[in-house]
């Protein structure tokens, strides 16, 4: 049996800036030191500005390299046209990521495999 979750509401009781050491490299950096009423603390970010930084990319970029494992395995349930929409979209969605890098704004659309054409 599933246990339910239990969603307790979490007050802000003090907040302060601190002097942290990273996690990472070790160098000191401010960090905020939020304590809760039910008594929880939580220090963030818990890694300077440049671990942080690469810490939330290195996360980002794998778990993108995996999904796209994932969309790989699935060759053979598809047909080759909804195949092909799924390579322009993800080619298009790389291109949205290199305009964001120069500079550009992007509105990307989303992708649905629904829309389609099954032969």
């Amino acid at each position: 049996m599933a246990k339910a979750k239990t969603t307790e509401r979490r007050i802000v009781k003090s907040m302060a800036v601190i002097k942290n050491k990273c996690k990472d490299c070790g160098i000191e950096y401010e960090a905020n030191r939020i304590e809760y009423t039910n008594g929880s603390i939580v220090v963030t970010p818990p890694r300077c500005s440049g671990c942080q930084t690469s810490h939330l990319t290195n996360l980002r970029v794998n778990k993108a390299l995996k999904d796209l494992q994932l969309i790989g395995n699935l060759k053979l349930r598809l047909n080759a046209e909804q195949r092909q929409a799924i390579v322009d979209v993800l080619n298009n969605g790389l291109n949205e990521v290199y305009q964001r890098f120069t500079g550009d704004v992007v509105v990307s659309a989303g992708f649905d495999l629904k829309t389609i054409k099954a032969e």
